[in-house]
């Protein structure tokens, strides 16, 4: 855990951080304390943080203590960021179609700085829809793609698809492994 950043205890503290700030972006990372994936998540937020806090809060909330949210918001992976905005969701297009959550690694401090502008920017302006830059997130998701579908393939189609946790066959790659995987 990184102790440099909020934690929030409680869903009446997460929904009080929600609807509180009016001029800020917030950013909650979502995920497990001992999480390795959050512990570098939880790094790269800190190291930016004074970078950032006059555009947007920082909160974490490990989602062992604080369930509540895990299936409103369908958090399924280790790590997940979320931005809101006047206490509504905001939704990202990071190169590679809708997507309201980041749950990839986040390439370091640069781009998360970007991605933090464009998100103030364009909830500034009042879209419902942000494009953030492109760059070295689109390329972390593709390759997390094409990782998702070998696995699959080499499985035969059954195993539990890296991107969505879901069987294959539910999965956004599921045409692409049924194709080359229909034996």
């Amino acid at each position: 855990m990184a102790h440099g950043l909020q934690h929030l205890h409680s869903p009446w503290a997460v929904e009080k951080a929600i609807t509180g700030d009016d001029s800020r972006v917030l950013l909650l990372r979502f995920g497990h304390d001992y999480d390795p994936e959050c512990k570098l998540m939880d790094d790269v937020l800190l190291s930016v943080r004074d970078t950032i806090k006059a555009r947007c809060e920082i909160f974490h909330i490990d989602i062992s203590e604080v369930p509540d949210f895990a299936q409103q918001y369908e958090l399924y992976d280790p790590c997940t960021l979320m931005f809101f905005y006047r206490g509504r969701h905001v939704q990202l297009e990071l190169g590679l179609g809708e997507c309201y959550k980041i749950t990839w690694p986040i390439g370091g401090q640069k781009d998360l700085v970007a991605v933090v502008e464009a998100v103030h920017r364009g909830a500034q302006q009042g879209r419902d829809l942000i494009v953030g830059p492109p760059g070295p997130l689109a390329v972390v998701q593709i390759l997390r793609l094409v990782i998702c579908l070998l696995v699959s393939c080499l499985d035969s189609c059954c195993c539990c698809c890296c991107c969505c946790r879901y069987r294959c066959c539910f999965c956004v790659c599921s045409c692409a492994c049924s194709f080359y995987c229909s034996g």
